[in-house]
């Protein structure tokens, strides 16, 4: 999360607020359906290794989303230097 916070100010310090409060709600959305999920497939399947997969595969997910952020702004910054 600090992480995170510290990035938007650096993407946007004159709307930084903005966004911070988005990363917020979506932070506490996660933290509020994560366990209700994982409980119910706990439930249904017996075993944690559902639940685990699926938070595996939202951590993926994740990361894949920071990764393609993580590329345009720095194709865009590359394209803004050689106009510069």
């Amino acid at each position: 999360t600090t992480i995170c916070t510290s990035y938007a100010r650096q993407l946007a310090p004159e709307n930084s607020v903005a966004i911070i409060g988005k990363l917020t709600a979506v932070y506490a959305f996660g933290q509020i359906i994560g366990p209700a999920v994982a409980g119910n497939l706990a439930a249904q399947t017996g075993q944690y290794n559902s639940a685990l997969q699926l938070a595996g595969g939202a951590l993926l997910f994740a990361i894949l989303l920071s990764l393609i952020g993580y590329f345009k702004i720095r194709k865009e910054n590359l394209h803004a230097i050689r106009e510069y």
